[in-house]
Parts: C-alpha cells; structure tokens; sequence
C-alpha cells in the first residue's frame, strides 16, 4: 500500500503533518499563557484585597481613610450624599 504513493505525495503529507503538529503546540501556548494570565491576575487582586483590608483592621482615622482614598482616586461620601 506505502508502495503505490508518490515522493511527493509523501511529502505533502510529512509537511502536513508538520504544519498540524506546529498549529496545535501553538494553540496549547496559547492556552498555557491565558491560564498563566489569569493566575497572575488573580493573585495581584488578591495582594490588593489583602493590604486594602489589612488597613481597616485597627478603626482607621479620618487621615488614613484619605490616604486610602487618594491612592484609589476616590473621594469620600459626604453627609448629603448619605442621606440620598
């Protein structure tokens, strides 16, 4: 049966083969640095969660809760807003 193909029929379908195998290493790249992405991802929010948190275990003061703030680019509600 090997007999009966052609030189280069067997080599279209070695570089087939090649080209196949090439594409799905890719893909798998691919796929591994997405994984990777979101595992770094999730742990730098998790390190921002954390040091965010670990600022409001001992009753912050007034001056503290603007630095939070400042580093956030928010600002605190005031009492007008609260009534709302």
């Amino acid at each position: 049966m090997i007999k009966n193909i052609s030189i280069s029929t067997f080599v279209n379908i070695i570089f087939s083969l090649a080209f196949i195998s090439i594409f799905i290493t890719f893909a798998m790249f691919i796929n591994y640095d997405q994984q990777r992405h979101e595992i770094s991802l999730q742990n730098r929010y998790e390190l921002i969660a954390e040091n965010f948190l670990s600022s409001f275990q001992n009753q912050p003061t007034a001056e503290s809760l603007l630095t939070i703030f400042k580093k956030f680019k928010v600002k605190p509600i005031e009492e007008r807003e609260k009534r709302l």
